[in-house]
C-alpha cells in the first residue's frame, strides 16, 4: 500500500491541502506484508504543520471512510506532556496536579458520546490546565484525529500511567 489511498480520502474530503510526507510516498515507506511481522501494509500519515484542532479532527473524519475498506486506523498522542515540568518531578512522588485533572478531562472528552465528541475534544483546550499540561499542541493533535477517525463509535478509557509529568 502506498500514500495515494490515505490521500485520496484525505484530498477529497474539506480539510484543507494535504500533501503526502516526504517518504511516504516511496513503496519502501510501507511495511511490505511479506517482510514485516505483522504481516499487514502499515502507512504513516503526518500532522498538518498547526495546532489547528478542528483541521486535525476532520483528518480524522476524511480517513474513517478507511476502515470500511479494512483499514485498521492508529494514532498516537499523549495526555501530558510538559517536558518543562519534568525537572521539578524527579524527586516527586505524585504527579504534578495538572497531570491528573487534564488526564481526566481528555478521557472524559474521548469517552462522551459520539454526537458530543467533537464540542468536549474543542473544550478541551479552553482550560486553564490545558497549556500547563501541553505547551505546543503537537503530541495532543493525533488525539483529534483518533476523535475524529471514530465517528460512530463509542470511545473508552484505557490505562494510565504512573508517571509524575
Amino acid at each position: 500500500m502506498r500514500c495515494g489511498r490515505p490521500s485520496s480520502a484525505v484530498s477529497t474530503s474539506n480539510v484543507g491541502k494535504y500533501t503526502c510526507p516526504k517518504g511516504t510516498d516511496e513503496p519502501s515507506a510501507a511495511f511490505d506484508p511479506g517482510d514485516n511481522p505483522l504481516n499487514v501494509p502499515v502507512v504513516q500519515v503526518s500532522l498538518f504543520d498547526s495546532e489547528d484542532h478542528n483541521q486535525h479532527y476532520r483528518l480524522g473524519q476524511a480517513v474513517t471512510a478507511l476502515r470500511e475498506e479494512g483499514i485498521q486506523i492508529i494514532v498516537s498522542g499523549i495526555a501530558v506532556h510538559n517536558l518543562r515540568d519534568l525537572r521539578f518531578t524527579l524527586d516527586r512522588s505524585s504527579p504534578m496536579p495538572y497531570t491528573t485533572s487534564f488526564d481526566e478531562a481528555l478521557r472524559d472528552a474521548v469517552t462522551v458520546a459520539p454526537a458530543q465528541r467533537e464540542v468536549a475534544m474543542t473544550a478541551l483546550l479552553k482550560r486553564a490546565d490545558a497549556r500547563q499540561a501541553h505547551p505546543e499542541f503537537d503530541h495532543l493533535c493525533p488525539i483529534f484525529v483518533g476523535a475524529g477517525a471514530a465517528d460512530r463509535i463509542s470511545g473508552r478509557g484505557c490505562g494510565r500511567s504512573k508517571r509524575a509529568v
